[in-house]
């Protein structure tokens, strides 16, 4: 059974900090003064420290302050209340969580060039319950593993989020909405887009290049993913990337549904794409769709045909069993040579 500490005094913080990488000599904020102040709670499974943005008489009022205390021996959650007026850098890190206590706000300032939160090198780095506004909004990279559960993105001046240089985001229940840019943006890297919503971005929806993955599913029955009314594509794929689509709704983007160009690949279970500006779904060169699930999907807009083969060497699967009452102009799959 979880062995709850407590809020521990000065003297028991000493002992945790002598058993835990929190604070060590010879890294920032070792002093005695610093120890003594810090409101820190122990559990068996890690270290929780206290993050009261906007009270300059807290211990720690801001989350850079709190990182520079982290090490990676044990789990570390920083349990953040208020606006934190900063732009967060998570780098070299393992096993740290970003908790709103019980929601809080990272504003990234008006830097365009500069991200709200930046992960870099850095495992199991969680986000939870909080609203990350401003700046460049998020960043993913460099093999980094991101887990964001009931985040708002929003107001970026860039994307609202980006994954690239092998890394992987993981989205439950979150919000993407009102970037300058892109919703999301992925490289080399892979995202999850497990319920939530990406909506009213001023590019596409989801953009993917070089390589990159994008999976859509439902977090429950009532809650499907959801890319809509963002100012280009729903999803845009460009140059030998993945997506896959489980009960995704994507609706009302001023361009495409979604649009594979370059080698790209898409497949869709029971998911609705329709009342985009453009088609539904563009298939560009060397690229395919598979329509799966026995009459599950359903595609449908105002400009014919519903799905659009560009030349050269496009193609659908399975579209005549699994689509109903959908238009295209692609060519009938023929049955494999004998």
């Amino acid at each position: 059974m979880k062995h709850v500490l407590g809020r521990i005094s000065i003297g028991l913080l000493f002992l945790v900090a002598l058993a835990s990488p929190l604070v060590t000599s010879g890294q920032p904020g070792s002093s005695s003064a610093t120890r003594a102040a810090l409101t820190t709670t122990s559990t068996m499974s890690g270290i929780q420290l206290h993050v009261e943005c906007g009270n300059s008489k807290a211990p720690l009022h801001s989350i850079g302050a709190a990182l520079k205390l982290v090490g990676n021996a044990a789990p570390t959650t920083l349990l953040i209340s208020g606006t934190c007026r900063e732009n967060v850098i998570i780098q070299g890190l393992s096993n740290v969580t970003l908790q709103g206590n019980p929601a809080a706000t990272i504003d990234g300032g008006s830097d365009p060039n500069t991200n709200a939160v930046a992960v870099s090198a850095s495992q199991n780095i969680a986000l939870n319950n909080l609203t990350i506004t401003g700046g460049a909004g998020l960043n993913c990279i460099g093999l980094s593993f991101c887990a964001l559960t009931q985040v708002t993105l929003q107001n970026s001046l860039g994307a609202g989020a980006n994954v690239n240089r092998g890394a992987r985001l993981e989205m439950l229940d979150c919000v993407i909405q009102n970037s300058a840019g892109a919703g999301l943006s992925i490289g080399v890297g892979s995202a999850n887009q497990i319920g939530g919503q990406i909506s009213s971005n001023g590019s596409d929806g989801v953009v993917i290049k070089v390589g990159g993955s994008f999976t859509a599913a439902p977090a429950d029955v009532n809650d499907n993913a959801t890319i809509q009314n963002n100012a280009g594509n729903g999803i845009q794929a460009s140059l030998h990337n993945t997506i896959n689509l489980n009960s995704a709704v994507i609706t009302g983007n001023a361009a495409d549904g979604v649009t594979l160009q370059i080698s790209s690949a898409m497949n869709m279970f029971a998911t609705n794409i329709t009342n985009n500006g453009g088609h539904q779904v563009r298939i560009g060169d060397l690229s395919i769709a598979r329509f799966s699930g026995f009459q599950s999907n359903t595609i449908k807009g105002a400009n014919q045909p519903d799905v659009v083969c560009d030349p050269q060497f496009s193609a659908t699967r399975q579209f005549a069993a699994n689509v109903v009452g959908a238009t295209t102009n692609c060519a009938a799959e023929l049955p494999p040579t004998p």
